[in-house]
């Protein structure tokens, strides 16, 4: 298990999106350790003794770094321990309505980890739009983190999904026998402007944290606020924000523009830095 030696610690990377940019059509956190009420399983491929299964945890074995992103449990799919190709569909079997939008995303939390770093255990986001017949939309894997983090992704759904009376989603893991994969933190947006993606921090010295993302497809400037809480006020829409200006509710701007790595440097040894990150609408910002 890999971690990070520094006397300088990250503890915690967030993205997400600008107050007013989406509106949020479902949510879910899982905070059970039973499945919610309108989702449910389904076996997609089994060759092998251990079955793929999907379970609802409090802290992950494999890795042993992870505690939920948010509230009380998180989802963990079994690719440690069943056979590659093994796959499990994670599916809502209440639709949801996207009648007239135009742009639809589904924003999840993800484990990334450095461990079994050529077995490409992943995820792919899928729609429907009757609840059988799935459709792909994107693929995350769990292998290939520089460190053990939580990140934040957005996938945006095909035009296909748009405009429907009935709309269906769900997350087919596939096993390729590394680490476990584990999510959390789903929702389905309507988005005018999506966040930021791949948000990483690593420590870089004892007075020094490098910061990379990748901005959203329209290329949209970032603010990122940092704090020594994990406290953060929201930017307001119609203020403009600098380096050095304060967040409303915690946290200070230390960066804005549209590059996609910062050095976050002249920290104090020995003290949690926590970071969120924004897409930056100019017409408002």
């Amino acid at each position: 298990m890999k971690r990070i030696a520094c006397v300088v610690f990250v503890m915690a990377v967030v993205a997400a999106h600008q107050s007013g940019m989406a509106a949020v059509l479902y949510s879910q956190g899982f905070n059970s350790d039973t499945i919610p009420a309108d989702w449910a399983t389904e076996i997609v491929s089994n060759a092998g003794s251990t079955l793929p299964a999907v379970t609802f945890v409090t802290a992950s074995a494999h890795p042993t770094d992870f505690t939920p992103y948010e509230g009380t449990h998180f989802v963990r799919f079994n690719s440690y321990s069943c056979t590659s190709w093994n796959s499990i569909r994670l599916k809502r079997t209440t639709s949801i309505s996207t009648l007239g939008m135009n742009n639809v995303g589904i924003q999840f939390a993800w484990t990334r980890d450095t461990g079994y770093s050529s077995n490409a255990d992943r995820v792919i986001v899928q729609f429907s739009t009757n609840g059988t017949a799935w459709i792909d939309a994107g693929t995350y894997q769990r292998n290939g983190g520089a460190a053990n983090y939580w990140e934040v992704n957005n996938c945006i759904l095909p035009p296909a999904a748009c405009n429907q009376p009935a709309v269906y989603i769900a997350f087919r893991f596939i096993s390729a026998y590394g680490n476990d994969c584990h999510l959390d933190d789903v929702s389905v947006l309507q988005v005018n402007s999506l966040p930021p993606t791949a948000f990483t921090a690593s420590a870089a010295g004892t007075s020094r944290i490098d910061l990379s993302w990748m901005t959203n497809a329209a290329g949209q400037p970032v603010i990122i606020a940092s704090n020594t809480v994990d406290t953060f006020g929201a930017p307001v829409d119609g203020t403009a924000y600098y380096a050095g200006s304060a967040l409303p509710g915690g946290g200070g701007i230390i960066y804005k523009g549209t590059a996609t790595a910062f050095p976050h440097t002249g920290l104090m040894p020995d003290t949690k830095y926590y970071y969120r990150a924004w897409s930056v609408n100019a017409a408002t910002q």
